[in-house]
């Protein structure tokens, strides 16, 4: 881990995914399609919500 444990994205990168400058990102590496798909802070909370909602959810038809 380096010292300061964040990436520095281009500004293209960053306006891509309307991320402002200092913004916290979720990055994940798909190295089959040999991609960095950035998620934006809201983006992350909103998927972790729903995964997590979903887990106390019952199974339907039970």
């Amino acid at each position: 881990m380096p010292r300061k444990p964040y990436v520095a994205l281009p500004a293209p990168v960053r306006r891509g995914c309307a991320a402002l400058a200092g913004s916290r990102l979720l990055l994940l590496a798909d190295p089959v399609h040999d991609v960095l798909i950035v998620h934006p802070e809201a983006a992350a909370q909103a998927m972790l919500c729903t995964f997590h909602t979903s887990l106390a959810a019952p199974e339907e038809g039970s």
